[in-house]
């Protein structure tokens, strides 16, 4: 399974990246949406599944769902966040597709199961 990580945090990507790697998960990583629309755009099939951080230091993790969203609607979005006050709006996208939300900090273990259930 094709996993794109987007996280500004070097030291959260890297390890989330590990992790998924350790489970026989092929991962791409980027730290900002801009890089991580452009490895989407690359091939938009390719994913399986997407986990981004909501806040990112160029468009938001909302915002890239959104602009992915208009090339592949079925593809599932895990958002992690160590804002409650995001989740509504997160739930609120969920409606329209598959997307879940993990407050931070979360276990690297509840993001693999998550992967899981949510991955086609």
């Amino acid at each position: 399974m094709n996993v794109l990580v987007i996280d500004d945090e070097a030291q959260i990507l890297e390890m989330i990246a590990y992790f998924l790697g350790t489970k026989e998960l092929q991962v791409k990583t980027a730290r900002t949406g801009e890089a991580a629309f452009s490895l989407f755009d690359k091939d938009p099939d390719f994913f399986q599944v997407i986990v981004t951080d909501v806040r990112l230091p160029d468009i938001d993790g909302i915002a890239l769902y959104k602009r992915i969203r208009k090339q592949n609607v079925t593809l599932p979005f895990i958002f992690m966040s160590g804002h409650l006050d995001q989740e509504e709006a997160i739930q609120a996208l969920g409606k329209a597709g598959s997307v879940a939300f993990l407050l931070k900090p979360f276990s690297l273990n509840a993001l693999y199961v998550t992967i899981q259930k949510y991955a086609k």
